[in-house]
């Protein structure tokens, strides 16, 4: 009688973690975008302001404030995406990863294009982040195109700076940053065109500016071939 009091006792507090685990993420049509880190998706009938976990965009008054806002209209407006829950802020709105329906997690591909800094404040253990940055830092993305770019957080605290941030210097090492983890769980996101039938790494020497991100998955279901150049 004991040992089935206990296994009930052990049944239940399995069952209330994979509730609670399974009430951390859910998935919604999103129905706005307010800037680049900022979405709005329907929940339980009801907008619900979504601020991307561990990264921070431009503000739009900076440069590529607007392109982040673009980027992310393009990859998730009017899509079903999945929500996973990290925290709520003060100001009452979640703060998550979005996936996309095609498997792409937005916060990964907003540093991944330059477009978005890595919030170390708020994911100092997000190695992925990190490492993503590193990667835009060296080939010179987006918003590191730019000798000095200024972090949002700065810009919001003093209107507007001529000068980096305190403690950060634009990377001046030769040798490229390794970016060994995937960025998301359906397998490594890798780059299409309009034109022509492979698909690239970031970086490629064949990839157009207008390259459009995708799963390797969703890329060889669709019939594409890797690049034999960037051998993705």
């Amino acid at each position: 009688m004991k040992s089935r009091g206990r296994f009930l006792l052990w049944f239940g507090i399995a069952f209330f973690a994979v509730t609670a685990y399974a009430q951390t993420t859910w998935v919604g049509k999103c129905v706005r975008i307010e800037d680049g880190d900022t979405i709005a998706v329907l929940h339980n009938g009801r907008e619900e302001k979504i601020r991307l976990f561990g990264i921070d965009c431009p503000e739009s008054g900076q440069d590529f404030g607007q392109k982040a806002k673009a980027f992310t209209s393009n990859m998730v407006y009017a899509k079903t995406v999945s929500i996973t829950v990290m925290d709520v802020d003060k100001y009452g709105r979640t703060v998550g990863y979005v996936k996309t329906p095609e498997g792409l997690v937005l916060n990964y591909e907003l540093v991944a294009a330059g477009l978005a800094w890595w919030y170390e404040k708020y994911a100092p253990n997000d190695q992925t982040l990190k490492s993503l940055q590193e990667k835009a830092q060296f080939e010179r993305r987006g918003l590191w195109s730019q000798p000095n770019p200024i972090p949002p957080w700065e810009f919001r605290r003093n209107g507007t700076t001529t000068q980096p941030s305190v403690g950060f210097t634009q990377p001046t090492t030769q040798t490229p940053p390794q970016t060994q983890t995937p960025w998301n769980t359906v397998g490594d996101t890798v780059y299409i065109t309009r034109t022509g039938k492979k698909f690239h790494r970031m970086g490629c020497k064949y990839l157009s500016s207008g390259a459009t991100p995708i799963s390797r998955q969703d890329a060889q279901a669709r019939g594409y071939q890797p690049c034999s150049a960037c051998k993705p």
